[in-house]
């Protein structure tokens, strides 16, 4: 059977404060809070059966946890967070959108209803996070699949470079990611701007500066982030090069010691 014809929102407060009770049956789980309750069947091949609207009884602006919930119970238990809602719940807020975005299994036939988008991949189980609920693409192949989705080139860029500076993840981890998806579109780019961030890239600007400027007119090659200790903290250098020529693009970016009031 199909999806239910409709994503509720009366089964949380698991994300504001409600206490959940589940116990699962051999064809249903069920799920209850103070607000609602709700009941969604299972059918044959692991199908979403139909869902019960719930009743409930707060008001107000539905929070971003409630529609995630009652995405994923709507169109689970094989659905997985992906792309930027993934992304969203990794701590990433560049898309503030309320859309839930979904991966499902690729044998499994469903239609999406407003407020979620739902992707069909191959290889569903090997890209989650370990044992989470809801379960959750792993963060590298987020991050890829945003910036490639991105709308410019610079864009993409920028989003897997920002990943790597956070230390949420690093080049090699992404570059290896990539290596599985072939298909992934801008996959050259991303390739090639992961192989320069393995170089010691940061940055966007520093991305700029390393093409546009330093192999662009055939200057040495720079030695990148480089770590130096002094009496205002600890400063990583964009890039040094000999005869102590040193270029700084991204101002204070790296300091782990702020400087004193007044500094320039």
């Amino acid at each position: 059977m199909g999806a239910s014809s409709r994503v509720w929102i009366g089964i949380s407060k698991r994300c504001g404060g409600g206490n959940w009770e589940r116990s699962a049956g051999r064809r249903r789980t069920r799920w209850g809070c103070r607000i609602g309750r709700s009941r969604r069947g299972a059918g044959r091949g692991g199908s979403s059966g139909s869902i019960a609207a719930p009743t409930w009884n707060f008001s107000g602006p539905v929070p971003w946890a409630t529609r995630l919930w009652a995405a994923w119970l709507a169109f689970g238990p094989e659905a997985a967070l992906a792309g930027e809602t993934a992304l969203r719940q990794y701590g990433i807020d560049g898309d503030r959108s309320d859309v839930v975005r979904l991966e499902i299994p690729h044998r499994r036939r469903l239609r999406a209803e407003a407020g979620v988008v739902i992707t069909r991949t191959r290889d569903f189980t090997g890209r989650l996070l370990g044992s989470r609920e809801p379960p959750i693409v792993r963060f590298e192949i987020a991050v890829l699949t945003v910036a490639s989705r991105r709308s410019k080139a610079d864009d993409a860029a920028a989003l897997v470079l920002d990943a790597c500076r956070q230390r949420r993840t690093t080049p090699h981890r992404l570059l290896a990611e990539l290596d599985r998806m072939q298909r992934l579109p801008r996959r050259g780019l991303l390739v090639q701007v992961l192989r320069d961030a393995a170089g010691g890239v940061e940055s966007f600007l520093e991305l700029i500066y390393l093409r546009k400027a330093e192999r662009a007119h055939g200057l040495p090659t720079a030695s990148r982030q480089v770590r130096v200790v002094g009496d205002r903290g600890t400063v990583y250098r964009d890039a040094e090069y000999d005869h102590d020529l040193i270029i700084e693009l991204d101002g204070r970016t790296g300091m782990t010691t702020p400087a004193p009031a007044g500094a320039t």
